[in-house]
């Protein structure tokens, strides 16, 4: 199976706020540039999954009538991160303890007492194992966020969502917005 991991364009939010699964909006010119560089990569008759967050399923409605296509598809386990009592907040505002917490152990903690990366990585892990089920087909596009590219990315390597996780925060993420990632995924 073949996936475009697309990833969102910038939110129109300060740079330093958190925002995980918060729904910033995003502006449709953005969208606009990301349309025409993905109609350079994507085939024509592309399944489009999307996570319901704005600054996502914008992007996911624009390019599907741009290619013609009915609405897209929407799926909450593709959502970012949440971040709890941290959304909307400065990262500067963060207290300094909770980030050293999370720090020490970023596949368990729950940051802000939201989810943890190992919470998110089963429910990842749950989307991809029903999607290589259901799929007919064997290119599909994911409008969705850097920590759940990240973690697509991992279970390519192993679908265990504790080994997913430790993958997926063992570096610091280079997914730039409105770019397209191409995962060849085995079908289970």
């Amino acid at each position: 199976m073949r996936l475009y991991l697309i990833r969102h364009p910038p939110p129109l939010l300060a740079q330093e706020v958190c925002y995980g699964q918060s729904d910033p909006a995003v502006g449709a010119e953005q969208c606009v540039g990301i349309v025409v560089q993905l109609l350079k990569v994507l085939p024509e008759n592309i399944k489009i999954i999307s996570s319901p967050l704005r600054r996502c399923f914008c992007l996911a409605q624009m390019l599907a009538m741009t290619l013609n296509h009915s609405e897209p598809s929407q799926d909450d386990r593709l959502m970012e991160l949440n971040f709890g009592r941290w959304e909307n907040t400065a990262w500067d505002d963060i207290a300094r303890a909770e980030i050293d917490s999370w720090a020490a152990d970023m596949v368990a903690y729950a940051p802000g007492g939201g989810e943890s990366v190992l919470e998110m990585a089963v429910r990842i892990a749950g989307f991809l194992t029903q999607l290589q089920r259901e799929q007919s087909g064997d290119e599909c596009a994911l409008v969705c966020h850097a920590g759940t590219i990240r973690l697509i990315m991992a279970y390519q390597q192993t679908p265990v969502p504790q080994e997913m996780a430790q993958l997926a925060v063992a570096k610091r993420h280079t997914i730039d917005y409105g770019s397209c990632t191409v995962l060849e995924l085995a079908r289970n």
